[in-house]
């Protein structure tokens, strides 16, 4: 079986649109070296909400005690639960009585009288040790979710559609006494190339609605969730979602983890070595070249010399010493063979940068390297704008590269329904108008020669003012001399 390791983004969060960033009642967190990784969903009008969805996630994801270790075989939620509610309360009554604001009496009669704190959460641990059956476990109340892609399918826990979510979710109580609702828990197996989400409520069910359009709009989203990297990333990606005309991104607190599992590459010095016969004209490049450092020369020396009993006799000792010094000189020039080798690997697999290809006014592009050939788009001779692309690759004359561009069609004049992401199917076959986003109130940038696409060109799907908008996907050439 294949060792596995789980790649993850960091466990981000924000606030609503019109609040500041201390206002969020969201939490989340991950611990790479436990495994485990929690989101957290502060409800709103409950007593100090934040801080109870902070230590949720913070014990889940980071308490070594016995009890919290062993939550998914004992299940005794309860145990767990217990020492959170005492520091909420202890960490709640310094910050009230250290109040001096108007609110300071409500607040200390809020805690007289009993009032909790309220939080959805979802707890994820990811077990690769058992090679046999890597399995995953989460415990998981109200409706924060965990997605599960597997392949095309999405598994979702627990709620399984948009309609389900309401404004009155189960929750973990800041006080036993008002505990009332028991989390489930969950577990499966997975494999490589599978994909984990956590989710807080308003992105949740997002999610789901977005899984229901399928096709484009679903390859798109699914793209967007894990290219995510950071935080201006995750903030630009909320604010496209909930500005979304067919499918908005509810204005509410957001919370969001994404996990990936890939095969992890096993280093050759862990693994027996073989001898094998090379010649200097023949000499392979190792896919992945064992490193030694200059301190792991002087610790094998040291080592060496550790093993080597003091001799009284003057000769014997100089061959000691000479020995160890032709050892030395030996694995030193290991050192620099292994790092030759290294240097060599890293050359031939270092990716071309990808260059910024910028298409001014006048500019065509073809479809294959030939000036006589088709034109797929063609930059306004008049347009004062340039579309920003990729340049995959160049020589003396083209430049292959890949850009973006919009096009919108009148929703009563697409031809077939029933293959909406096609758009040999849809638009006419002459040449439509382009923009760089999706808005009428920007200037047409170029024209497009829509046949000839097929339909993995197209990302996403908008409907905006009685049109649909198509973003699609280019690659061609353009002439370079």
């Amino acid at each position: 079986m294949p060792n596995f390791e789980i790649k993850s983004s960091s466990a981000f969060y924000t606030h609503k649109a019109n609040e500041s960033p201390g206002d969020c009642q969201d939490a989340g967190l991950i611990s790479p070296e436990h495994k485990r990784y929690a989101v957290a969903d502060g409800v709103t009008g409950s007593f100090f909400p934040t801080e109870w969805a902070t230590l949720l996630v913070g014990h889940f994801c980071n308490d070594t005690g016995s009890v919290n270790r062993s939550l998914f075989k004992s299940k005794n939620w309860r145990d767990w639960l217990a020492p959170i509610q005492k520091e909420w309360r202890a960490q709640i009554n310094e910050k009230v009585a250290n109040k001096t604001t108007r609110d300071a009496f409500h607040l200390r009669n809020s805690l007289v009288e009993g009032v909790p704190a309220a939080a959805a959460f979802v707890g994820l641990e990811i077990n690769i040790q058992d090679k046999t059956q890597p399995i995953w476990q989460a415990m998981i109340l109200g409706d924060s979710c965990l997605f599960h892609l597997h392949g095309n399918q999405l598994n979702s826990y627990l709620l399984k559609k948009p309609g389900e979510f309401n404004y009155h979710p189960k929750h973990f109580a800041s006080l036993m006494s008002r505990t009332k609702y028991e989390p489930e828990f969950v577990s499966g197996i997975f494999e490589k190339g599978d994909f984990f989400v956590l989710a807080t409520d308003a992105i949740a069910k997002w999610i789901l609605t977005r899984y229901e359009s399928g096709g484009a709009i679903w390859r798109a989203t699914r793209e967007e969730l894990f290219y995510i990297r950071t935080l201006d990333e995750f903030h630009d990606f909320v604010k496209e979602a909930r500005c979304d005309k067919e499918t908005p991104l509810e204005d509410d607190d957001v919370a969001l983890i994404t996990l990936s599992v890939v095969e992890s590459k096993i280093k050759i010095k862990e693994q027996p070595r073989k001898p094998i016969n090379v010649s200097a004209s023949s000499l392979p490049i190792a896919e992945s070249v064992p490193e030694i450092s200059d301190e792991d020369v002087r610790n094998i020396i040291h080592s060496e010399l550790r093993k080597v009993q003091p001799s009284q006799n003057p000769a014997a000792r100089n061959k000691q010493q000479l020995s160890l010094s032709i050892l030395a000189l030996v694995i030193a020039t290991l050192s620099f063979f292994f790092s030759f080798l290294s240097m060599l690997n890293k050359v031939n697999k270092a990716p071309v940068p990808h260059l910024t290809a910028k298409l001014t006014n006048g500019v065509s592009v073809y479809s294959i390297p030939k000036e006589k050939s088709e034109t797929v788009f063609t930059v306004k001779k008049d347009c004062h704008a340039s579309l920003i692309g990729i340049q995959i690759s160049n020589d003396e004359m083209w430049s292959k590269v890949q850009f973006y561009l919009w096009i919108s069609v009148p929703e009563n004049k697409q031809r077939n329904k029933n293959k909406e992401n096609d758009l040999a199917n849809i638009l006419l076959s002459a040449d439509v108008d382009a923009y760089d986003f999706s808005s009428r109130d920007t200037t047409v940038i170029g024209s497009f020669l829509p046949r000839n696409i097929n339909p993995d060109q197209i990302v996403d799907k908008r409907k905006a003012h009685n049109l649909v908008w198509y973003k699609v996907r280019i690659v061609g050439f353009i002439l370079t001399k």
